[in-house]
């Protein structure tokens, strides 16, 4: 087995996304050959997609360390024990990136956010965070993601009624835009440090499925809470400025009007 280049630990849909980002861009990501990537999944379920698309299929870290390294897994019981394991798997010659949430914010009234907000330092997400980046590794805070068929909008329609408020602000980025931030970020000279990525359009419940009712000629979701937090306002403009990047699809009502 040749040693990995690049290691996604957490090969789902954002990890496979990336890993085909940079297949596509080699003009961007010299030495990220395909057959340098490798895809590391808890299960075998993804493993023929994995395949059929030239990278390398894994259950269990390689046994030699990666230079790049991006860490895309869902937060489960043992997330800061799983993320520190993954990290064992980097040789620190290039960039690693730490996939997290915005949802670690503690704003709830509506205000902007930024890199220097408050977050909540007792969740696991906060101390995942915090060994990523005392090892130097980049943390990139995403706003929820969606894509034609997974998001919040299909979460809702699935059910017809949601126990939340219609008036709670949704903060959101395309799936395929947050792959191609975070790939860059892997490939990018960037001092280590934590980024906020979303769309920059922040919505509220009721216009997210307005928008996909319309699209879809669908009956609304039933919002049943009658009030509730507000939400918060990401601001990205330090990752926007920092990789002269934006958003292909500027907000979720740009995309569902127009894709």
């Amino acid at each position: 087995m040749k040693p990995p280049t690049l290691l996604i630990a957490g090969a789902g849909d954002l990890g496979l996304r990336v890993a085909l980002f940079l297949q596509r861009h080699p003009d961007l990501t010299p030495g990220l050959e395909s057959d340098k990537i490798f895809c590391l999944t808890q299960g075998v379920s993804r493993h023929a997609l994995i395949l059929a698309a030239g990278f390398a299929a894994l259950t269990s870290p390689p046994p030699s360390k990666s230079s790049h390294l991006l860490i895309a897994f869902p937060p489960g019981p043992n997330y800061v024990d799983d993320v520190a394991q993954a990290l064992n798997s980097w040789s620190k010659e290039g960039p690693a990136v730490l996939v997290s949430s915005v949802g670690v914010y503690l704003e709830t009234s509506g205000g902007l956010v930024d890199e220097t907000s408050s977050i909540d330092s007792g969740s696991p997400l906060a101390t995942a965070e915090s060994l990523a980046l005392n090892q130097g590794a980049h943390v990139l805070r995403l706003a929820g993601l969606y894509s034609e068929s997974r998001g919040p909008q299909i979460f809702w329609k699935s059910r017809g009624e949601s126990p939340s408020w219609s008036g709670g602000l949704v903060n959101l980025i395309h799936r395929d835009d947050a792959a191609e931030v975070t790939a860059r970020l892997l490939v990018s000279g960037l001092s280590p440090s934590a980024w906020c990525l979303s769309d920059g359009t922040p919505l509220t419940r009721a216009e997210i499925d307005q928008a996909w009712s319309t699209r879809h000629s669908s009956p609304n979701t039933r919002f049943t809470a009658p009030d509730g937090a507000l939400g918060k306002r990401i601001c990205s403009e330090k990752i926007r400025k920092a990789l002269a990047w934006k958003p292909r699809w500027t907000s979720f009502l740009d995309f569902a009007r127009n894709a």
